[in-house]
């Protein structure tokens, strides 16, 4: 999938996630000022294109639901069944509830610390969510990139209660919406559904790569490549000079 937009006036940019053959073409033919990409192919796009790499995780989705669901780690699997057993929680695949979703994620960031905008369109994502008397408590957003969905945000209302059971659910309801999200795939005729990228080196990541690892799958190597033009980098410089600084006034 290619995901575009405008910025600085006549400026443009694009994302590009899954899509060698979009990939190779937007590289060759330098029509955007930023540029970034996700493969699981090494390309050598020449000194102008940084490169990085991780490793994410694929789920097969071949199989019928039942195996993908066997083929879950004990703790995760077990955990999963026992949403069955909720019955005040219900799950909404391919969710089209997206101001939900966005007030849900924002107040995840900003609990992680982490300030990121979310996408203003949502054209060719999926939203799979869990609903505890009809309020959102977790989400899964993913890219749409067939025959992948890839996970762009896992996030729940987790760490906004205070109690053990109501915690517990929500950790239970957010597994529960990677299975509803690979059968989904399954069902749509999708080969793999992707947990999105793990960090095993950073020591305050561990506890989402154990998450991620719980559901099995294949670990494998991904780059993300990107391309900015000179003028955009200047005038980003010059946004993170202001901003640095404003601070050092404050």
């Amino acid at each position: 999938m290619i995901i575009k937009k405008r910025k600085f006036l006549f400026f443009t940019s694009a994302r590009i996630i899954l899509d060698d053959q979009k990939l190779v073409r937007a590289f060759h033919e330098k029509k955007y000022h930023y540029l970034s990409g996700l493969s699981y192919r090494r390309f050598d796009f020449g000194p102008a294109v940084s490169v990085k790499q991780k490793q994410t995780i694929l789920i097969d989705l071949v199989p019928q639901p039942e195996k993908i669901l066997a083929s879950f780690h004990d703790t995760t699997r077990n955990e999963i069944r026992r949403t069955f057993r909720m019955p005040d929680v219900t799950f909404v695949s391919d969710d089209k509830n997206l101001r939900a979703a966005r007030t849900l994620y924002r107040r995840f960031e900003t609990f992680q610390k982490r300030i990121l905008p979310f996408p203003v369109s949502l054209v060719g994502h999926r939203l799979f969510s869990a609903y505890s008397h009809n309020e959102l408590i977790a989400a899964v957003l993913c890219y749409d990139a067939p025959p992948i969905l890839r996970a762009r945000a896992i996030f729940s209302r987790r760490h906004e209660t205070h109690s053990p059971k109501e915690r517990n659910e929500t950790g239970y309801a957010t597994r529960r919406l990677v299975y509803e999200a690979s059968r989904w795939g399954h069902e749509h005729g999708y080969q793999f559904f992707d947990m999105g990228a793990i960090n095993t080196r950073d020591p305050a990541k561990a506890s989402i790569t154990a998450f991620k690892r719980g559901f099995g799958g294949k670990e494998i190597d991904e780059y993300t490549y990107t391309s900015t033009s000179m003028i955009i980098a200047f005038l980003t410089y010059l946004k993170h000079k202001r901003s640095i600084e404003k601070s050092l006034l404050l």
